[in-house]
């Protein structure tokens, strides 16, 4: 009994992996989805500038599976989450100006979120987001714009 309750924890640890693993391969990895459509126009002079980034996926609770997974007195699985995962937090540039080559405008760790205040009515605006995961790799958006009417 021992050995097939082993076998099914075995069985369950490689549909687990397999699993993550496919979900990490088919993530694109750039900053997306910003929450002011491209070419959209807003009514104010503050904003949130917001996006996704699918990579956080990866790189915000990574979890490692070694030493996750044991195997009870009786053969059972048992999911060990007594310790806590260690947290990661991706990186990003925030470019942002009323320039297609927008500058520098602020860097964030963890939150995928800026506050834009004194916007000038009449004015467009472009800003790009690169995540940087703590591996360093690099992911550049696409660049988006909007006009402040």
């Amino acid at each position: 009994m021992k050995d097939a309750g082993l076998l099914i924890g075995i069985a369950l640890t490689i549909v687990l992996v397999a699993a993550l693993l496919s979900v990490q391969e088919s993530v694109p990895l750039e900053p997306y989805k910003p929450n002011i459509s491209p070419g959209s126009t807003i009514h104010t002079q503050n904003t949130i500038l917001s996006w996704e980034f699918k990579g956080d996926s990866r790189t915000t609770v990574e979890l490692g599976l070694s030493g996750i997974f044991k195997i009870g007195e009786k053969g059972q699985l048992i999911l060990d989450i007594s310790g806590t995962a260690p947290i990661s937090c991706t990186v990003y540039e925030v470019y942002f100006g009323d320039s297609p080559n927008p500058p520098l405008y602020e860097i964030v760790r963890c939150q995928r979120e800026i506050v834009i205040r004194g916007l000038e009515r009449g004015h467009t605006y472009f800003w790009q987001v690169i995540a940087i995961t703590e591996a360093g790799q690099r992911y550049s958006g696409p660049l988006w714009w909007f006009h402040v009417d």
